[in-house]
């Protein structure tokens, strides 16, 4: 079965044991709207919220892209999470780099290559 964002989000604040209403006070939402949200009744929030939702349940680094990333698919099959659409935008040499792969066809290969090269840099660049 497909993992959602509010299953997602439910099981890690069950983990916490987080009562529904404290957790919606502390990210800023209400009940009712988190409960829509958990049962999958309405898609994910906002950006800020999502902040809040990473940094309320102290998500890891890996858990934080899988909420962006289920949080896009909650919206639409083929939306970026908010995370993305800021990254590409605010670097030229991404959309760049996006544009010279499609004009040459990269493959799983291509890419699976310059993420392990990226995995295995210790950049601090931006």
């Amino acid at each position: 079965m497909e993992q959602t964002f509010g299953a997602f989000i439910r099981q890690r604040r069950l983990e916490s044991m987080i009562k529904l209403n404290v957790f919606a006070s502390q990210i800023g939402i209400s009940n009712v709207y988190l409960s829509y949200i958990e049962t999958g009744k309405r898609p994910a929030p906002s950006k800020p919220i999502l902040d809040n939702i990473a940094k309320a349940l102290a998500l890891s680094k890996d858990d934080t892209i899988l909420m962006h990333s289920l949080a896009a698919l909650s919206h639409h099959k083929n939306d970026f999470s908010a995370d993305l659409i800021e990254y590409i935008n605010s670097r030229p040499y991404v959309m760049e780099t996006l544009h010279i792969a499609i004009e040459r066809g990269a493959g799983e290969r291509e890419w699976f290559a310059f993420r392990n090269m990226v995995c295995l840099s210790k950049s601090t660049d931006n």
